[in-house]
């Protein structure tokens, strides 16, 4: 399970708006922004702290407000909210105190339904954190003790336990982990060091230590990185937007797909909203990928989540001077 701390970076470049309120433009790292930017925050004294909004440039939508201590977003207080592209739906609701996570933490999917629900206590995990599939099942759970020493459970959507292990500073594998498969058949142990793999055996179907190899390998397009670009590039019609009259900018579309045990690309879901025929583009376009190899864990295939970005830039057009 991945957990998210937000914090912006010091702002720099500000622009006055008037005797309080200034404009700062980002670019789409939210770093000050040297030339194109892709957001622009505004920020305004309210007493001792800084009330900061922060919008997707041009679409003018709302991608972040906060509270902070200071003027450059370092130390939010209190309530932070994040929000889906579309400017409406929320995409995170946190608590901050002195720049740390302290509180709830919530993330939703951008059709309203909860995906993550944790409880900070200055800055660490604590309590029982719970992950969910977007059919409302758990995919993650985990039990923290507010000292970085957590319990990490991971599931496949049947509801079968897929991963068990302990984790330190609230995320870290440490000490040993059980893998199984999605029949509940244990399939292999392996033991970390803070992070770092040490060993690994594979389990067969009597229960008992494999004397075969003990082969794990991520999803992977056959041909590699250079080949999965290729064929994104071959099938992508970039002008969709253009067409659909989309306002100038770059749109970062987010896919995330399956890839099956028998390597098929499956369940593809778009988790931006931008419009304009951009993310009907996208999932035409990677329903028509060719298989994959299959992720393996401990000799047998299993089912991979992966997240693809389809970056589509649109440049206004100067007029020519007559």
């Amino acid at each position: 399970m991945n957990y998210l701390s937000v914090v912006l970076a010091g702002l720099l470049a500000t622009v006055s708006l008037n005797a309080q309120k200034t404009e700062t433009k980002l670019d789409e790292n939210l770093q000050p922004a040297t030339g194109a930017y892709r957001y622009i925050q505004y920020t305004e004294p309210s007493g001792n702290l800084y009330k900061q909004e922060i919008r997707l440039y041009p679409e003018n939508k709302l991608f972040a407000r906060l509270i902070s201590k200071d003027a450059k977003g370092d130390q939010p207080e209190g309530e932070y909210l994040l929000y889906h592209p579309n400017g409406l739906s929320l995409k995170t609701r946190a608590a901050y105190s002195d720049g740390k996570l302290n509180g709830d933490y919530t993330s939703y999917f951008n059709d309203g339904k909860q995906e993550e629900k944790l409880f900070y206590k200055n800055g660490k995990l604590k309590g029982t954190g719970l992950k969910y599939y977007r059919s409302g099942l758990v995919s993650d759970s985990l039990i923290a003790d507010g000292q970085g020493n957590i319990m990490q459970y991971q599931f496949y959507e049947n509801g079968k336990l897929l991963r068990e292990g302990h984790a330190i500073k609230d995320s870290v594998k440490n000490a040993s982990w059980n893998y199984y498969s999605e029949e509940g058949q244990l399939i292999g142990t392996e033991t970390f060091d803070n992070g770092v793999s040490k060993s690994s055996v594979c389990i067969d179907a009597d229960g008992n230590p494999s004397k075969g190899e003990c082969k794990n390998d991520e999803a992977d397009f056959i041909g590699g990185i250079d080949a999965w670009r290729a064929f994104l590039t071959s099938f992508l019609q970039p002008d969709v937007p253009v067409k659909n009259n989309a306002p100038a900018g770059t749109y970062t579309v987010m896919l995330q797909f399956v890839v099956e045990k028998d390597g098929r690309v499956n369940d593809i879901r778009a988790l931006t909203s931008f419009g304009y025929g951009m993310e009907q583009e996208a999932v035409r376009v990677l329903r028509k990928s060719p298989r994959w190899q299959p992720a393996v864990m401990f000799g047998h295939n299993v089912k991979a989540y992966r997240r693809q970005p389809i970056t589509f830039q649109i440049v206004e057009e100067k007029k020519k001077r007559r």
